[in-house]
């Protein structure tokens, strides 16, 4: 039976493993349909993702949270959420393909009056699988979900693929999520040996109600804070403009979705373990942080460089106003990636309410300063999101942190070695490019200031001795241990 730093290590591994798949099949497929679709394509189906992502957030109701949160959880509590999350999944369906006029109205674009319709059928599907997914989550238990990916992702790219390629256009875009939902949904199904019993208590989910709506609650907020830049540029700055900002923005969302996700599916189930002993989850945390830093903040910063040369070589030359976009939202990705955990501190310690009321007026300033930025296009909209969401950083930092006495200049002082030995790499990335630029192609440059980077970074590391990677070498030595222990064990 493996204890619970086995188990937090297993998930965390696993969990990556799954990201880094599952996004390293989005990238390449990216790469191909940026090249036989256009920016408008990817602007409208940006459009309605606006909308129909924030709606599942409606699903699950935070539910999920609070069954994890819980340290014992019904058979009839799991089959209740089932239900209910299959009822709201078939209204939101059907609330979708009703008001699919009024969104192509407000964006007057008449081509989103089916593609709402359809994509909306996305709720269904997705609600079929959350228990099965929230009971892996809880148990630590993070293979499952790889060998889900493993199949699915492959699928959805093949088809979505070969639909771009013989001229469905955005159609390929919107069979990729339909496709891809139904498939997990299924494969959840399959991998589960969990089954609803045909019972539904009212009585059941009103203790869970309290955790789970202040859940709700912050999760609407921070998703519209998200996703309001998206909904303002498509309807005033228009779709060419909404695919060139929100393609940006994704190549932020790769350390965010590979890393930070990765170790949060883990860390909230870790901590409300152990939940009681204040000094241990402050411990778990920093640590966590400092690994997460340890990759997003090299690559935001490698990325920062060279991104002058990585988006037309692997874009393509159409998408290049997307340049100084990415290297604003690299400033913003080493933030995120860390701020992306901070939520954990909120919700192991049952503080759902404090999350919800600290994140509403933090809100509130990160729409205004979108708002703001409009004024300049799409650059503004980005460094004014940017400048202010690194404010919002440091003072959501400060109300989590107290929970467990954990204060802001503690945090930023385990990171210090990570961040600067990350900012002479990329001083040093960018020279690079300066003294071989007048010899060599853009792709020869491009590959030897990847080679340099990790390079330097990696003595950097090892030479200043910094304690994120001491941390990291000795949790393998730690686990090659125990491996060779066991195999010890079966020989005798």
């Amino acid at each position: 039976m493996k204890n619970l730093k086995e188990k937090t290590i297993s998930g965390v591994f696993w969990s990556a493993f799954t990201q880094v798949f599952r996004q390293s099949f989005s990238f390449i497929t990216t790469i191909f349909l940026v090249r036989l679709l256009s920016p408008e394509a990817f602007g409208l189906i940006g459009m309605v993702t606006v909308l129909t992502g924030f709606a599942t957030i409606f699903i699950d109701v935070g539910f999920g949270s609070a069954l994890i949160q819980k340290k014992s959880v019904s058979q009839l509590e799991l089959s209740s959420v089932f239900w209910f999350n299959i009822a709201v999944g078939a209204l939101l369906t059907l609330l979708f393909f009703t008001v699919a006029p009024l969104v192509a109205n407000f964006y007057e674009q008449p081509l989103l009056l089916p593609l709402t319709r359809i994509l909306s059928l996305s709720f269904l599907l997705g609600s079929f699988g959350t228990v099965q997914k929230t009971i892996l989550a809880k148990d630590i238990n993070f293979k499952a979900p790889f060998k889900i990916q493993a199949y699915v992702q492959p699928i959805a790219a093949i088809v979505t693929l070969a639909m771009a390629y013989y001229g469905w256009g955005v159609w390929a875009l919107v069979v990729q999520v339909i496709l891809s939902t139904a498939l997990t949904s299924l494969a959840l199904w399959l991998s589960s040996t969990w089954r609803p019993s045909m019972a539904f208590r009212w009585s059941a989910l009103q203790s869970m109600f309290g955790f789970s709506l202040n859940l709700l609650g912050n999760d609407t907020l921070n998703y519209w804070v998200r996703n309001v830049d998206n909904l303002l540029v498509g309807r005033y700055l228009g779709t060419a403009e909404l695919g060139i900002y929100s393609k940006s923005y994704s190549i932020l969302t790769l350390p965010l979705r590979n890393i930070s996700r990765v170790v949060s599916k883990v860390l909230f189930p870790s901590l409300a373990q152990v939940q009681d002993q204040k000094e241990k989850v402050k411990a778990i945390y920093l640590k966590i942080i400092r690994t997460i830093s340890l990759i997003s903040f090299p690559l935001m910063m490698g990325l920062l460089v060279v991104s002058d040369r990585f988006v037309p070589l692997v874009y393509g030359e159409q998408w290049v106003s997307m340049i100084p976009l990415v290297q604003v939202f690299c400033v913003l990705g080493m933030f995120q990636s860390i701020g992306h955990a901070i939520s954990n501190l909120y919700l192991s310690q049952g503080r759902s309410d404090l999350m919800f009321r600290v994140g509403t007026v933090l809100r509130v300033f990160l729409i205004m300063a979108i708002v703001v930025g409009l004024r300049w296009g799409i650059l503004g909209v980005a460094i004014s999101y940017t400048a202010m969401s690194i404010v919002a950083s440091f003072v959501d930092h400060y109300y989590a942190g107290k929970l467990v006495g954990l204060s802001v200049r503690e945090i930023f002082r385990y990171l210090s070695g990570v961040f600067f030995a990350s900012l002479f790499m990329g001083l040093v990335v960018k020279g690079c490019a300066y003294l071989l630029l007048p010899y060599m192609s853009d792709m020869t440059v491009l590959v030897l200031q990847t080679v340099v980077g990790a390079g330097v970074y990696g003595l950097i590391l090892y030479v200043c001795r910094v304690e994120a990677l001491t941390e990291v070498i000795q949790l393998y030595q730690e686990r090659r241990q125990k491996k060779q222990a066991r195999k010890m064990k079966v020989v005798v």
